[in-house]
């Protein structure tokens, strides 16, 4: 194996537990007790999962960078992703007192999801920056979503977050069919 197949196969097992968190998540949250559903925590379950695809697909365009430095950088990055994996959707273990559940949970969450998309953003761009240079267009769309998702962070607004999300999956697909 080649040091860019290791580190992929390092990246997607970290990826994998992130996936594997949600998918489960999602899957007791769809057959346990009957709950209200509100489309925040499923929003941010979707934008996780098409910026994991827009992350592993730009990973393959850059074979080349294989220092020690693109291993911290991709394992900070899958962590990061991992941690916004596990905090997309509620543990369906945890106890529930009322059937608005998932509307409680983006209540008592809303802060922390938005802080680790800053914080991976952030991160991101100083990566790509790395990577591509500030005349990247990846940079671009990057440095664009780090002033998106400040707001999250900084505001409960349940419309501000679903536009956020909504632009952060648009421009993961768009870095994905670029």
């Amino acid at each position: 194996m080649s040091p860019f197949e290791y580190l992929l196969t390092f990246l997607a097992i970290i990826l994998g537990l992130g996936i594997t968190d949600m998918l489960e998540s999602l899957h007791k949250l769809l057959t346990g007790p009957r709950i209200r559903w509100h489309w925040m925590p499923v929003l941010w379950a979707m934008a996780v999962f098409s910026t994991i695809l827009a992350l592993w697909i730009f990973n393959f365009a850059i074979e080349d960078d294989l220092g020690p430095d693109r291993y911290i950088r991709g394992s900070t990055t899958s962590s990061l992703l991992f941690l916004l994996s596990s905090a997309a959707l509620p543990d369906p273990d945890a106890p529930r007192e009322s059937r608005d559940f998932l509307h409680e949970y983006f209540d008592a969450r809303w802060r922390y999801v938005g802080l680790l998309w800053v914080v991976f953003f952030a991160f991101t761009l100083w990566g790509a920056k790395q990577v591509v240079g500030w005349g990247g267009y990846e940079t671009w769309a990057i440095g664009a979503m780090l002033l998106v998702v400040i707001p999250t962070a900084l505001t409960r607004n349940v419309w501000y977050h679903t536009a956020a999300m909504l632009l952060v999956i648009a421009n993961a697909l768009l870095l994905m069919f670029r």
